[in-house]
């Protein structure tokens, strides 16, 4: 099912199917850099096919580091199509939003106090 993935987003490496052991969950892996999917569990593996091969058209708001250490802050999706902002240093979150750009203006806003 390898054949039907489009290569890595970051990269341009070649993404590839790894089974969890003894579970029947799934994930895509770029076998170059490391960039990965959530476990997703099998019956819904087209869900991660399909992400994967999206590409993003528009263009998008970048995310601010976080106000508390300077890290980097990443988007997440959880299961439920909702969206969050983690510092990657701290692990400070945002909270849970319906779009991305949601996510993105509520952690980029900053207090003046």
């Amino acid at each position: 099912m390898s054949e039907n993935l489009k290569p890595c987003p970051f990269c341009g490496g070649e993404a590839v199917f790894e089974e969890e052991n003894n579970t029947s969950s799934v994930k895509i892996v770029c076998k170059s850099c490391g960039a990965s999917t959530l476990w997703t569990a099998k019956p819904v593996q087209n869900y991660i096919i399909d992400k994967w091969n999206s590409r993003s058209r528009k263009r998008t708001t970048q995310i601010k580091s976080c106000p508390f250490c300077g890290g980097n802050g990443n988007l997440w999706q959880a299961m439920d199509s909702m969206y969050i902002i983690q510092c990657m240093n701290c692990a400070i979150s945002s909270d849970y939003y319906e779009t991305e750009e949601e996510a993105k203006s509520a952690w980029n806003r900053r207090s003046k106090a």
